[in-house]
């Protein structure tokens, strides 16, 4: 059966803790001999605990028990450890952990291996290891909340209906790139909506959004107007774009689109904030040459062969050209990029 590698230092601290145990009465009889040694030099001592003396130090506990106060510890020696097939903590598998515990967790978190034995990167959960979708039921068992680090390539809405309990999905981005997506499982009784909460990160800011879906309704169309928005990654990628505008009272330009229209400046907005110049016919000779970075969405043509057409210089351009669609007709806009380091706190 193929096991799986896991987060040595989280899981070895769970497992660690299972074996370790406060004592409150200093009437215990001590080891004799042992007065002047700690719990970590006495398992490292003593041949048959070295697994049990990797756990703790892999843990970092070896610190903790060298603290004062008295400790009791049921120490599984290596044999212990082999009959449960354990002999290498680096390998030890969330199924090893699962096998093992015996306690119950506030929190569990998991980051599986996204690539497979040739190092090719993974995709689906059920290609993971450990296999979240076979092991989850047994974690929500003895935990009120399990974290599972996942792949920023991952269908949210795909997962969305094939796991249950799932009650929050957290998405993070550094500079405009979706870099993390997370899902936190919990068991809530009655089923609530999904809460999903955004971020995207920058050296001088922070945009954070919040929405549940399922949504509530599309963003309402309308015309072109002052000032242009675009949704950071996260929100595209969470799918919450609508709800975001919707929030901040703009206009989308066309129902197939990301772009949205405001007659105000809303410093706020965690996204891209333009400032429309001008509005031209695709490939307007009066574009051509000019020093314009591109964005393109919902037109057919890529923001390189854009450039590429047009004779455009990007090297240092503040100025934007979007390519999109208004009201199902192609139009060029031509925008000042509005930059501000507000922290957003939508949602």
């Amino acid at each position: 059966m193929k096991t799986s590698k896991i987060n040595i230092k989280i899981w070895s601290f769970l497992l660690a803790l299972v074996f370790i145990v406060v004592a409150c009465d200093d009437d215990d009889p001590s080891t004799p001999g042992s007065e002047s040694q700690t719990i970590t030099e006495i398992a490292a001592s003593n041949d048959d605990f070295t697994i049990l003396t990797s756990a703790l130090i892999k843990a970092d506990l070896d610190g903790v028990l060298d603290g004062s106060g008295s400790f009791t510890v049921f120490a599984p020696t290596d044999d212990a450890f082999e009959q449960a097939g354990i002999t290498n903590l680096d390998n030890l598998s969330a199924e090893d952990f699962l096998k093992l515990n015996r306690n119950y967790f506030d929190l569990l978190f998991l980051d599986p291996s996204r690539r497979d034995a040739d190092k090719r990167r993974l995709y689906a959960i059920e290609d993971y290891e450990p296999n979240l979708i076979a092991i989850l039921p047994q974690l929500l068992e003895i935990a009120d909340r399990v974290y599972v680090k996942l792949s920023p390539m991952i269908s949210i809405a795909e997962y969305q209906k094939q796991l249950e309990h799932l009650s929050e999905v957290w998405l993070i981005s550094e500079r405009n790139e979706c870099k993390e997506v997370g899902f936190l499982f919990q068991k809530l009784g009655k089923e609530k909506a999904l809460k999903v909460n955004t971020w995207d990160i920058y050296p001088e800011s922070v945009q954070q959004f919040s929405a549940e879906l399922p949504s509530l309704g599309k963003c309402p169309l309308g015309e072109l107007q002052a000032f242009i928005y675009l949704p950071n990654s996260s929100i595209l990628k969470a799918g919450i774009q609508d709800q975001c505008a919707n929030q901040f009272q703009l206009l989308k330009l066309d129902s197939n689109t990301n772009l949205y229209s405001s007659d105000k400046l809303l410093e706020t907005f965690p996204g891209r904030k333009f400032k429309l110049l001008a509005s031209h016919k695709p490939y307007a000779s009066a574009l051509k040459k000019k020093k314009l970075q591109v964005i393109s969405r919902n037109f057919p043509d890529s923001p390189e062969k854009i450039q590429q057409k047009l004779k455009l210089n990007p090297k240092g351009a503040k100025d934007f050209l979007i390519a999109t669609s208004l009201h199902g007709q192609a139009i060029f806009l031509e925008c000042e990029w509005i930059f501000n380091s507000t922290i957003s706190n939508g949602g």
